[in-house]
């Protein structure tokens, strides 16, 4: 009778497992003093993982659907991160090391990919669409980075449509940047953006609205400005700024335009405006203005 007991247990608990291979699976470990981690999960085959040292760290994971992983990791005091997934296989990875870092990643669709890494101190990474304090991605296949390394750097990024891309890396302090792709009045597709800025107080700012657009910018220094609107198909725009103080404004509408400017220096400015289609522009300014 033994036996036949210790098998039928042995069973029951090869079935439990089994059947829990399919469920929702949470991994919450916490060291510190004052730490609070929420995950809630509904649907199946959804996974979260969470991991916090230090002192007075929150984390919270929502995910409904199937399919979906979230993975944090905070290490210092007061860091802050929200998750909120809804649908099928998407994928969120943010760490954060340092001081009262603060990211938020929305996804809903399927297949979206988000990672944010923060080090440093204040940093902040988050969207604003419809009213939610978050990476923002919605649609299908969207791909976005967030790296950040200094303190008080702030990335806001939004992507609505199927197949779009954004990276950010900011380094230093007091830098900005907003990337929008698409918006919940019109998807946006196969679009394309890249920040880059390197030193203290940069701000960029884009927005692309259309399908397959490109936009890349590099800015190297202190206090330089760039904002960019792209609207329409297959648009182009390429901005290298270095140095102090430089502007560029930018603004294309209608398809297959393209643009590039290079400015280096100290308070250089530029604008361009194209409307039409297969337009092109090229800037490239050197100088140095006077400083206040």
């Amino acid at each position: 009778m033994k036996k036949i007991s210790v098998l039928m247990l042995a069973l029951v608990v090869a079935c439990s497992l089994s059947g829990l291979a399919l469920a929702n699976d949470s991994d919450v470990r916490q060291s510190g003093e004052g730490n609070y981690s929420l995950v809630m999960q509904s649907g199946f085959g959804n996974d979260s993982d969470v991991i916090q040292n230090g002192d007075a760290n929150s984390s919270e994971i929502r995910q409904s659907g199937y399919g979906n992983t979230s993975v944090v990791s905070q290490d210092g005091d007061g860091n802050i991160s929200s998750i909120l997934q809804d649908g099928e296989g998407n994928s969120s990875d943010v760490v954060q090391s340092g001081d009262e870092n603060e990211s938020g990643v929305n996804q809903l669709g399927e297949g979206n990919f988000a990672r944010v890494n923060q080090w440093g101190n204040n940093n902040r990474s988050y969207g604003d669409d419809i009213s939610v304090e978050a990476l923002t991605q919605l649609g299908n296949n969207n791909i976005s980075g967030v790296s950040q390394f200094g303190d008080q750097n702030l990335s806001k990024v939004i992507q609505d449509g199927d197949w779009n891309f954004a990276r950010v890396g900011q380094w230093g302090a007091g830098n900005e940047s907003q990337v929008r792709q698409g918006h919940h009045l019109q998807d946006g597709n196969y679009n394309f953006a890249s920040v880059s800025q390197w030193g203290d107080n940069n701000f960029g700012q884009m927005s692309q609205y259309g399908d397959g657009n490109f936009y890349s910018l590099s800015q190297f220094g202190s206090g330089n400005c760039s904002e960019l609107g792209q609207h329409g198909n297959s648009n182009s725009s390429i901005v290298t700024q270095s140095g102090t103080g430089n502007i560029s404004n930018l603004g294309q509408y209608g398809d297959s335009n393209s643009s590039i400017v290079i400015q280096t220096g100290e308070i250089n400015s530029s604008l361009i405006r194209q409307e039409g289609d297969n337009n092109n522009a090229v800037v490239i300014q050197n100088g140095a203005g006077i400083l206040g």
